[in-house]
């Protein structure tokens, strides 16, 4: 087994017994600095994440008698705070819409159902036997969590015409992936200039207009799969305007005292 890259100052570790504590502190420093061919660099979560993946090849190491110990074992590295996924405007749901167009079938059966259900995005692939047009519901064979998290929820009337297109087609699934399909969208964002968003922002969106259309917090969960209120709160996004309503809801026996220069 070998291990390849700058871990440390020497250009290569050659056996896992090689690795050492500070090598993983010193592949931090450099994997977060170091440039890829498109001049953006890797994060530090992502760095954290890949030293764990090798933990566990370390380990595995271990067992066969490669190495002796794992100095890998227990990091304990402070990962930064995940920048927020914002929600969809309007203007940018018809923009994406449009430049959909141009690209692969699947992208845009994939976006409408997730926008219209608040999946995600491997949840967009859908039996066509688990979209019951009789009892007008989709389930969810196999979510996030497995198959003991399957659940259904009903069919959104937008989603209705799409689906029975899709079924008059004789399709075994709503659509089929290619290669790295969260790849090939954040290379579309990128295209449109909408770098800021991902595919996630789509369950993001659902999440907050169930919230404005006064959609009670325990049937929102129950839409979107989410098993619990500190979950589902990580994806509000609170505005002013949410509130504006309720600007004068608490009132005073007298008004407010005018202020003179």
């Amino acid at each position: 087994m070998e291990v390849v890259g700058p871990l440390a100052s020497s250009p290569e570790i050659p056996f896992p017994r090689d690795i050492t504590y500070r090598n993983a502190l010193e592949y931090i420093d450099w994997r977060t600095a170091y440039k890829k061919k498109s001049g953006k660099t890797v994060g530090r979560n992502t760095a954290i994440f890949e030293l764990k993946t090798l933990a566990m090849i370390i380990g595995e190491a271990v067992r066969l008698g490669h190495a002796d110990a794992n100095p890998l074992v227990s990091l304990k590295l402070k990962k930064d705070n995940a920048a927020k996924k914002p929600e969809l405007s309007d203007e940018e749901i018809v923009s994406l819409r449009s430049a959909l167009t141009e690209e692969p079938e699947w992208m845009m059966i994939a976006f409408e159902i997730a926008l219209q259900t608040g999946c995600r995005l491997r949840e967009t692939r859908i039996p066509m036997n688990c979209v019951d047009f009789t009892e007008n519901k989709i389930t969810f064979p196999s979510p996030k969590g497995g198959e003991e998290r399957a659940f259904s929820i009903p069919m959104p009337t937008a989603l209705r015409p799409l689906l029975e297109r899709l079924v008059k087609e004789r399709r075994k699934f709503t659509l089929d992936f290619p290669f790295q399909p969260s790849r090939r969208w954040q290379q579309f964002f990128i295209k449109v200039k909408l770098s800021h968003l991902c595919f996630h922002c789509l369950r993001v969106t659902c999440v907050n207009r169930l919230r404005r259309a006064g959609v009670p917090r325990e049937a929102a969960m129950r839409l979107v799969n989410h098993a619990s209120d500190l979950v589902h709160q990580i994806y509000q996004r609170e505005k002013v305007q949410d509130v504006e309503k309720w600007r004068d809801a608490v009132t005073f026996p007298q008004k407010c005292v005018e202020l003179t220069q």
